[in-house]
Parts: structure tokens; C-alpha cells; sequence
């Protein structure tokens, strides 16, 4: 298993939405544009790459708590929707930068289903990153990111207000190497 953290930064993001949205102001058609991306933590192990964002721009400790990254590519459950990126041939810490690469340099065509339910914000994910591109943010919004839950149980937890304690980093390498 590799566990690390990747710093807040505006880096290029890779947009060719196969069903773009009425009223998108740069995200309607296919172009690389520079956003802002919070502090995302991955967690990779020999059968699933996990990626999730952190609130705070900072090294994550056992106790941080984790939220849903707002990346198109990365599914509810957190995992890397592998589509057609090359995969690391490889679980060791040279293989870090090609699963960056493979988050951070591929391109989002859909959200994928269920995602409109990880952030709080009018018009969804994809509304929200054509506005960030749109204004030429520098900084992402984390507080409209909700905190991350695996599945369909939790996130019903989480909306009826009864999540109980908040998904860390411990947990999440707990869970991960059963």
C-alpha cells in the first residue's frame, strides 16, 4: 500500500464532456483549462487506486478527516475510474507520479453517477468546475465538498444527519487492507 498527499494548486484540467450541460460558460466544449484543486490524498494499493480530498492544505495525520474529491474521474466509493489510462505496472514510490498523472492528466468526459450528491452546490460538479474555470479561481471551495462516505448506507447517514464519526485517513488504510 502507498499513502501520500498531493499540496492545493491550480494545475491544467482536461475537459471533454461527452453530454455537456445547457449553460456552461468554458466546460461545453473540449479544452484544457487551468483550475484550482484542493489537497487530495491518495491511497493505492494492488487492486484499486483511492483518491479523496482533504479540507485542509496541510500533511494528513491519522485523525484527518476526508472529503469526496471533486474529481469527474474519481467514483462515490472513491476509486479511480481507470477508463483508458495506462496503470502503474507497479505498487512502489517511483510509481507515485504515474498515478498523479493518472488523476491529474486524463480527461473528464462525465461525473460519474452519484457524484452530484458529494458536493453542495447549485447545478452540480460540473457546474461548479465550469464556474471555478470561468472566474479563474485560484483556490478551491472545500467547504462544498461533503465528507467522504463508501457507499450508498453511509451517504444516507450523511444526509439524514446521523453520519456519527467522520471517515480519517486510520479508517480509511483500515478498511483499505481488509
Amino acid at each position: 500500500m502507498l499513502v501520500w498527499w498531493v499540496p492545493e494548486q491550480v494545475r491544467p484540467a482536461y475537459f471533454h464532456l461527452s453530454a455537456p450541460p445547457a449553460g456552461l460558460r468554458v466546460l461545453s466544449r473540449r479544452t484544457i483549462v487551468p483550475v484550482p484543486y484542493p489537497a487530495h490524498l491518495f491511497v493505492a494499493t494492488g487492486h484499486k487506486l483511492g483518491i479523496y480530498a482533504l479540507a485542509e492544505n496541510q500533511r494528513p495525520t491519522a485523525t484527518t478527516a476526508v472529503l469526496h474529491s471533486p474529481v469527474l474521474n474519481v467514483y462515490t466509493d472513491g476509486s479511480l475510474c481507470w477508463g483508458n489510462i495506462p496503470k502503474p505496472k507497479t505498487l512502489a514510490v517511483s510509481a507515485i507520479p504515474e498515478f498523479e498523472r493518472a488523476l491529474f492528466d486524463s480527461w473528464s468526459t462525465h461525473p460519474n453517477a452519484g457524484q452530484e450528491l458529494t458536493v453542495t452546490s447549485k447545478g452540480g460538479l460540473v457546474k461548479l468546475w465550469d464556474d471555478l474555470a470561468a472566474r479563474e479561481a485560484v483556490r478551491f471551495p472545500v467547504s462544498r465538498l461533503k465528507p467522504f462516505a463508501r457507499n450508498r448506507r453511509q451517504r444516507a447517514a450523511q444526509k439524514s444527519g446521523a453520519m456519527g464519526e467522520p471517515m480519517t485517513l486510520a479508517r480509511l488504510i483500515s478498511e483499505s487492507t481488509r
